[in-house]
């Protein structure tokens, strides 16, 4: 549990389930989410609470480190990219777009990054934050928006929204 959870910069109780739906009890007692938050508090891991309602954690940066170290050790690139994709699936379905884009990227799976943003930009430009579409884009190589009209077009919105309209 801790090797798969070390994929996440951030986890809740419920993200841990779906990344842990596979797996069955182990010999700690651990059967979901919330009971691996009860042991990570009980075992003093270094798991750092983000909010004041202890529903958000991350790992000191240092031990996610190591742990993520220990996974690419014992974890083929593949296991680990299912990891991300279901992680990305789930992120997505909360609205956490952002970091359901980082995951897809990190399964290697740029395509259906691409296809999130495409999925999502809309919203964010009737809300007026073209800003954060932007980012979603940069994180994207260049030759894969110039294969998608949707992100093409969305390159030319976002000049279009900073005053760049010569910009080609």
């Amino acid at each position: 549990y801790l090797l798969k959870s070390s994929i996440l910069n951030r986890f809740c109780a419920e993200l841990l389930d779906e990344l842990f739906e596979a797996d069955k009890q182990d010999p700690d007692g651990i059967t979901n989410g919330l009971s691996f938050l009860n042991w990570l508090d009980k075992s003093g891991m270094f798991s750092i609470p983000l909010d004041l309602e202890n529903r958000w954690f991350r790992y000191h940066h240092l031990f996610r480190d190591l742990l993520r170290s220990q996974l690419e050790q014992h974890h083929t690139p593949t296991e680990i990219a299912v990891l991300h994709m279901r992680i990305s699936e789930w992120l997505e379905s909360q609205g956490l777009i952002t970091e359901s884009i980082e995951h897809a990227l990190a399964a290697d799976e740029t395509m259906r990054a691409a296809e999130i943003i495409e999925a999502h930009r809309h919203h964010e430009f009737l809300a007026d934050r073209w800003y954060v579409v932007e980012r979603w884009l940069a994180l994207l190589a260049p030759d894969v928006k110039r294969e998608r009209p949707e992100l093409l077009l969305s390159e030319a919105w976002i000049a279009n929204c900073k005053h760049q309209v010569t910009r080609t």
